[in-house]
């Protein structure tokens, strides 16, 4: 679960709104979740790739940890098991399974913006209750800062702030702040939450 290993860990660990878990995400839960495969703008990861790739904050990997918070929500909503999704969304069809118990006939997507709807519901109630998202922070060491000089993780360090902001850009809230934008908060069906209605900093 060391960030060095796998920068996700340290960037599920500060921008979920229960931070600090090694269960919320990571970039390795992506490539098992495999959401490609039902959603067709998922990025698809190449078949081999470097590990100090994840350490690049790039826009498409915030796309990724967006897709699997969202995910997470979801599938957490059901009671499923971290580890049984695991298996990736082509070999558990959650969608059709939900789908069917409902009678309902809703797509992925659909599913995942109801994950995101959760997802920043949360991020609203901690910072109604005080809780300011820019200040969650990781344990320089995770982060590589200082770099260690020897080992497999030599030289590695996780850019947790350029990660964060483009975390927070990709899922609608605010690059600097990671207080959900109104108008995210308008496109998820939250009226409610806006500025002077007691769910701001």
């Amino acid at each position: 679960h060391d960030p060095r290993l796998d920068p996700g860990f340290a960037l599920h660990a500060s921008v979920e709104p229960t931070p600090g878990r090694h269960t919320t995400g990571a970039f390795i839960y992506y490539d098992m979740y495999r959401l490609w495969t039902r959603i067709p703008d998922a990025p698809k990861p190449p078949l081999l790739y470097s590990k100090r790739e994840g350490f690049d904050p790039s826009r498409e990997s915030a796309r990724k940890s967006v897709l699997m918070s969202n995910y997470a929500n979801f599938y957490n909503g059901l009671g499923v098991c971290l580890f049984g999704t695991f298996l990736g969304a082509d070999r558990l069809p959650l969608f059709e399974w939900v789908n069917a118990a409902n009678g309902w006939d809703l797509s992925p997507e659909a599913y995942l913006a109801a994950g995101q709807r959760v997802q920043t519901l949360r991020q609203m109630f901690n910072i109604k209750h005080g809780v300011h998202p820019a200040e969650v922070r990781v344990s320089p060491r995770a982060l590589g800062l200082p770099p260690m000089k020897a080992g497999p993780h030599k030289g590695l360090q996780v850019d947790l702030e350029a990660m964060r902001r483009n975390y927070w850009q990709a899922i609608g809230w605010d690059a600097e702040t990671g207080i959900p934008q109104a108008e995210t908060l308008d496109a998820l069906g939250l009226p409610g939450l806006q500025e002077g209605e007691g769910a701001t900093l």
